[in-house]
């Protein structure tokens, strides 16, 4: 029986994302198929691997602080196994979120720093609305639904 080498250590990914995100990864396995006419085929099926992890996202409620680390405007979470990472990559390696840095990993604190504060400009395209900016996008705020406070704020900062 061939056991799968694993590989130790642990990583700290870094996400620009808004919102957590599951990662889970997957394996083929093939399975029996009915066909027309009786009998069946092996057909390869993706089966989810048991084991996932929650990612922080950025985000957090206005007035109130982030549960979590954030450098650089990413959201840290620590302790992720490298294997589990590695074989995340395999999969996900052609996604914008990981071409674009809104999602990467490090295996160190400082390289993880590092690299978050080189790319503290790269936006998500997930990012919170300025009312201050509507006008510039063509947008007008809703005025019965905001506070009467922020509505003259953004109506005097977009003039």
């Amino acid at each position: 029986m061939a056991t799968e080498k694993k590989s130790s250590g642990t990583v700290t990914i870094a996400s620009k994302l808004p919102h957590p995100l599951i990662m889970r990864v997957f394996e083929f396995v093939e399975v029996p198929e009915p066909v027309m006419g009786g009998g069946t085929r092996m057909q390869k099926q993706s089966r989810e691997l048991p084991t996932r992890y929650l990612i922080n996202g950025c985000a957090h409620p206005q007035n109130a602080g982030p549960k979590c680390e954030i450098v650089g405007g990413y959201a840290l979470t620590p302790n992720i196994p490298k294997d589990f990472w590695d074989k995340w990559m395999e999969h996900y390696k052609d996604s914008m979120m990981v071409k674009n840095k809104i999602i990467f990993a490090q295996p160190t604190s400082d390289s993880l720093r590092s690299e978050a504060t080189e790319h503290t400009a790269q936006k998500s395209g997930l990012e919170r609305l300025v009312p201050s900016h509507l006008k510039k996008l063509g947008l007008e705020p809703d005025k019965d639904a905001m506070d009467s406070g922020v509505l003259k704020r953004a109506e005097s900062a977009s003039v």
